[in-house]
C-alpha cells in the first residue's frame, strides 16, 4: 500500500495514513474519518491479503463512497424523517438516505479529519490515539461533543475503543463501518462466507430500513437463523420478505447480555481466514453489501458489486432515540459514552 496515495488535505487539514503492524497482522488507518484503509491478514497457510473493501486514493475518500471502514457518528444507521426529541426540545437533521437521516449526516464523522493524539507503529502495543471535537449544532446535532478513538493491534486481533464526552445532552451512536471479505479481493463474493452469532432475536424493518414497531423479532427456523453456521448465500435469496425489501441482508441483531462479548464469528473455508466481533454494544448491522453497484473505484482495480463485502456493524439499534423499548444512545454532562469493537482473526491462534 502506498502511503502517499492517501497523503493531502481536507479543509485545510492534513491527511496522512498510519501503520500498525504486529507479527504478520498490519493495519493502515487514515485520520480521515478514523477510516481503516487496509488490513492485511494472513490465511492460513501465511499468506497476507488485505481482507477490507476501500478507495484506492485520498481523492476517491474524499468522493461519496458508501462509508469504506469509517467510523460513522453522531448517530450511526437512520433516524426515522431525521427528528428526534430531547428533553422537550425538537431537532431536525439532514435526510440524506430518502426520507430519513444516515450515519450523522452528508457531513458526519465519516467526512471529518481527526488529530492524531499519539502514533506506535511496531512493538508490544501498536496503536493509533485519534480525536474528534465536534460543536454544538454540528450536523444539527446538540451539544459539543469531544471523542476520542484508539486503535490497537495484537497478533491475531484490531481493537477500537471510543470514549466521548459532551457538555449538554446530546445522542451518541458511533460503529465502524468496515467491509470485510475474508478472501481477498481475489475474490468477488461473500456469499460463501460462513457465519454463527448467538443472537436470537433481530429487527425487522419497513422498506426504508427503518425497525417496524413492536418487539424483536425471533430467529429461529428462517434465513436469519445464524445460531449455527451457515453459509450467507444458503437463504439470501429465498422469498422472504425481509430480505425482499432490502435485497439482502441489512438488518440488526440482538446480542443478549452486557459488557464485552461475542457478537459473531465469520468463516471463510477456502483460504481459512476467520473472523469474530467481540463489541459491548447492544448488537451489529449485519449488512451484506446490497448496495454496491461497481460505482466506487476500489484497491487493485476492483469495481465493487453487490454482496462483494459485508459488515459486522457493532451499534446501538436504528432509531434508537425514537424507541423508548430500545437501549438509550443519550449521552449527558458527566457521563462517559464507552464503545468498543474487537476483530479478532481465531486462525492465527489455532
Amino acid at each position: 500500500m502506498d502511503p502517499q496515495a492517501y497523503t493531502g488535505s481536507h479543509l485545510g487539514a492534513p491527511i496522512a495514513l498510519y501503520r500498525l503492524a504486529h507479527g504478520a497482522l498490519e493495519a493502515w488507518i487514515s485520520n480521515l474519518g478514523a477510516i481503516v484503509v487496509g488490513l492485511h491478514v494472513p490465511d492460513a497457510q501465511g499468506r497476507c491479503a488485505d481482507i477490507v473493501l476501500g478507495c484506492p486514493d485520498l481523492a476517491t475518500y474524499l468522493e461519496s463512497h458508501p462509508y469504506f471502514g469509517a467510523i460513522c457518528g453522531r448517530a450511526a444507521n437512520r433516524i426515522a424523517y431525521g427528528r428526534f426529541q430531547l428533553d422537550g426540545c425538537s431537532y431536525q437533521l439532514a435526510c440524506n438516505d430518502g426520507a430519513h437521516h444516515l450515519h450523522g449526516g452528508p457531513e458526519g464523522f465519516h467526512r471529518r479529519v481527526f488529530d492524531v493524539i499519539a502514533h506506535q507503529a511496531t512493538g508490544e502495543s501498536p496503536s493509533l490515539l485519534l480525536r474528534l471535537d465536534s460543536p454544538d449544532g454540528d450536523e444539527a446535532y446538540p451539544g459539543a461533543l469531544k471523542i476520542t478513538v484508539r486503535y490497537s493491534l495484537t497478533a491475531s486481533a484490531l481493537r477500537i475503543d471510543v470514549l466521548g464526552s459532551c457538555q449538554a445532552p446530546t445522542i451518541v451512536n458511533l460503529t465502524h463501518h468496515g467491509y470485510f471479505n475474508l478472501g481477498g479481493h481475489e475474490h468477488p463474493s461473500i456469499l460463501n462466507h460462513i457465519v454463527q452469532s448467538p443472537a436470537s432475536r433481530f429487527l425487522a424493518t419497513d422498506a426504508s430500513s427503518i425497525p417496524l414497531p413492536g418487539t424483536a423479532c425471533p430467529v429461529a427456523h428462517g434465513p436469519f437463523d445464524f445460531r449455527k453456521p451457515k453459509a450467507l448465500g444458503a437463504d439470501i435469496s429465498q422469498d422472504h420478505e425481509q430480505l425482499r425489501l432490502a435485497g439482502g441482508y441489512d438488518h440488526h441483531f440482538v446480542v443478549e447480555g452486557e459488557g464485552f462479548r461475542w457478537a459473531a464469528r465469520v468463516q471463510h473455508v477456502a483460504s481459512g481466514r476467520s473472523l469474530e466481533l467481540w463489541t459491548n454494544a447492544p448488537g451489529f448491522q449485519l449488512y451484506t453489501g446490497n448496495r454496491l453497484d461497481r460505482s466506487v473505484r476500489g484497491k487493485d482495480g476492483s469495481r465493487y458489486g453487490r454482496h462483494s463485502g459485508l459488515c459486522l456493524e457493532a451499534q446501538w439499534p436504528p432509531n434508537a432515540v425514537n424507541r423508548p423499548d430500545f437501549p438509550s444512545p443519550i449521552l449527558r454532562p458527566g457521563e462517559t459514552y464507552h464503545y468498543r469493537c474487537e476483530y479478532r482473526f481465531p486462525h492465527l491462534r489455532e
